[in-house]
Order: C-alpha cells, then sequence, then structure tokens
C-alpha cells in the first residue's frame, strides 16, 4: 500500500463480481492503467477461486495495483465506500465497471479538465454506449448553467441510464450520496442516480475532447433483464418482487427525501426544494404514466389493502402538497407489502427531515394531470 507522500492523484475504482474470458481480459487491461499517478483498486466479490487467483496475479503483476476480496456480492455503494475508505488520500476517483473500458486519456484528461475549472465536481467526455450488442452512439456533455436547478432539469432524465455514474469525480463530491446510502433501509435500484443529482447540484459537469469510455450494456440489453435487475435490490432488503412496479413512485419519494433531509448538499431551502420538485415531477410522470397504461396491475396489487389503495388515488392526483405527506402516502403502499419495511422506513425518513429542520408550509406539485385513472370506488 502506497504511504499518502506517494500517492498520485487518480484512485480508479474497479468492483467485479463475474468470471468470463472478456471480464479477465478487462481487467488486465484496468490493471495495466496503474501507476504512479492513477492507482487501480479491484473489488472482487465473485467468490471464484479461478478468479480470485487471477486477481491476485494481477496485484503482484502491476505494483500500483490493489486486490480486495469479499466472499459474496455486495450493493455498489458499500463497495464504494470501502473503496474511498482505502484511497482516502486520493484527491480524483473514477470508477469502472468490470465489463467496460476505460482509456488512459479518459483519466489523465478528466483531471486536467477538473484542475482547471474549480467550479466543476465531474468530467465526463466521450462515452460510448453500445446498446444490445447491435449499435454504439456516442454521448457527450457539458453541464455548466450556474444553478443548481437549472443543472439538475439539464442533467437528469430518468427514462435514461445514468452514465454519469462512471466517470471522474472530485472525491469530496461523492461524500453527499454516499452518506445518504449510509444505513438506508430501502435501497431500491439505482441508488446512483442520487449520485447524479447530488453532483449536479454540487457544481457543473464538464467535457473533456480526449479519451473515451466504452459502457458495454452487458446486464441491460432487454427489458426483461433491467426488470430483473430491479426485483434483486428490492429482493435483497426483503421486500417481494410485486413492489417492484412502484420503482419510479419510490425514487420520486427519494428525491424529496435526498434534497429536503440531513444529507443534502444545497443549504438555501428554494433551492432545495425546486431541485425536490424537479427530480419528483420527472419521476412522477413516468409514474402516473404506467399506471395508466396498467391500471390494472396496480389494483390488483393493492386490493387486499384498501388504505393503501386510497394511497395510491391521492399520490397520482394533481394537487399541491406537502412533502411530509407524500411521504406518508408512500409509506401506506410500502405496508401493503411488509409493515415492518415501512415503519424502518417512515423512522429513517422522518429523522432525516427533523435533523434537516424541514420548513413548514412546503409544497410538492404532482404533474401528472388527467393521466391517471384510479378511483376511490376502486377500493
Amino acid at each position: 500500500m502506497l504511504t499518502p507522500d506517494e500517492t498520485g492523484r487518480v484512485a480508479l475504482l474497479v468492483p467485479t463480481y463475474r468470471n468470463t474470458p472478456q471480464i479477465l481480459a478487462n481487467l488486465t487491461y484496468l490493471a495495466a492503467l496503474s501507476s504512479q499517478d492513477i492507482r487501480v483498486y479491484i473489488f472482487d466479490s465473485s467468490s471464484d477461486a479461478t478468479k480470485r487467483e487471477y486477481v491476485l496475479r494481477l496485484r503482484d503483476a502491476y505494483p500500483f495495483c490493489d486486490v480486495s476480496i469479499r466472499p459474496q456480492r455486495t450493493p455498489l455503494y458499500p463497495e464504494v465506500m470501502r473503496f474511498l475508505e482505502i484511497a482516502g488520500s486520493y484527491p480524483y476517483v473514477a470508477i469502472c465497471a468490470d465489463d467496460d473500458y476505460m482509456s488512459l486519456d479518459y483519466v489523465v484528461q478528466s483531471v486536467d479538465v477538473l484542475e482547471r475549472d474549480s467550479a466543476a465536481v465531474c468530467s465526463y467526455g466521450n462515452y460510448l454506449v453500445w446498446l444490445s450488442k447491435r449499435s454504439i452512439f456516442l454521448d457527450s456533455r457539458d453541464v455548466t448553467e450556474s444553478s443548481p436547478v437549472t443543472r439538475l432539469a439539464h442533467g437528469f432524465d430518468p427514462n435514461r441510464f445514468n452514465t454519469m455514474f462512471f466517470a471522474v469525480f472530485r472525491r469530496n463530491a461523492m461524500t453527499p450520496w454516499l452518506n445518504f446510502c449510509k444505513g438506508h433501509p430501502m435501497a431500491g435500484p439505482f441508488l446512483d442516480f442520487i449520485h447524479c443529482w447530488s453532483l449536479l447540484a454540487q457544481g457543473t459537469v464538464r467535457c473533456h475532447q480526449s479519451g473515451f469510455y466504452l459502457w458495454t450494456g452487458e446486464n441491460w440489453d432487454t427489458w426483461n433483464s433491467n426488470l430483473r435487475s430491479r426485483v434483486r435490490y428490492y429482493n435483497a432488503v426483503g421486500l417481494p418482487e410485486a413492489f417492484t412496479p412502484f420503482h419510479d413512485l419510490h425514487f420520486a419519494v427519494e428525491g424529496l427525501h435526498f434534497f429536503l433531509g440531513e444529507h443534502s448538499p444545497i443549504t438555501d431551502q428554494d433551492t432545495r426544494m425546486a431541485c425536490a420538485q424537479t427530480v419528483w415531477s420527472r419521476c412522477m410522470g413516468r409514474f402516473c404514466k404506467d399506471v395508466q397504461l396498467h391500471r390494472q396491475k396496480y389494483l390488483d396489487l393493492l386490493r387486499h389493502s384498501p388504505q393503501s389503495l386510497q394511497a395510491l388515488h391521492t399520490l397520482v392526483q394533481p394537487s399541491n402538497s406537502s412533502p411530509a405527506m407524500l411521504i406518508d402516502q408512500f409509506v401506506t403502499i410500502i405496508e401493503a407489502f411488509s409493515k415492518q419495511h415501512a415503519q424502518r422506513y417512515s423512522a429513517h425518513v422522518r429523522a432525516s427531515l427533523s435533523r434537516a429542520a424541514l420548513f413548514e408550509g412546503a409544497h410538492v406539485e404532482i404533474p401528472c394531470r388527467d393521466t391517471c385513472s384510479v378511483q376511490r370506488d376502486d377500493c
């Protein structure tokens, strides 16, 4: 392990849990990127003896590559948190999935961009996305507006994957997201989106013009594989697969929780409220559309719980409601699947809002007017 005086500028974090010829070749490539300036940390949770031997050989072959092995797969944010504790002296962090490719120029040029612009918290460049093994498109973005609300409106789209997670960041910019995730009682799919919200709230995202990140999408090439990933997250916290259709509602509520709670990176109350409204509106737009298209599915899921069905009706109708009321309605829906989870989630969120001194009189507008058709009579 390097001493603090010997550390470079970037910690490249590589969580890995698969064992295929492509994965092994890619880990070798990423290990070869390591240097005095770029320390590569490979975190293997595959529970595969041959894979373990392979990554240990990489550690022996590359003096600036570290390997950490766990017996079973853990969620991404605990892995990242543990990595950051190990790599605590590095000012910049890059994350690369084990099935993706990050060029050396991507890392080096990103750090140069961040060092030239103190307002930037993330560098994002030539991002190649390989869709369903059929086509590749280029995503390269700048998010440089002065207002956090405008940056969030520009940079957050719930209809696309969060490619911003696999980029190069200022290490300290990851703190609000990691603190939010720590101890969260109901870790839903894609808590990495909250990392995206946090970055956009804290500063600008700058685009560099050299290098590339190739996102191969090994697990995201079909609708069913996306769904199974969501199911896996909810199953991991003890919720049944039947809760999965409430994914977009869950993340709308997490927008309120993050921006109005104790770990919000924003101090101004009006700005916090506007950011929360932006996330809420976009996630609820998706959720209301799904309720409209699959009304009977939601009625069947909640028919055994009239209170939860009434809560769903309240949430999808146009209104101007307090964040606390909206969160309470969501908790009522969780109760239809697990009273224990509902109690834990409610206590956790309310404590966070209380510690943040959530201001009275705040309201969030439900945007989905004339789109949903769950009626009180359906109870």
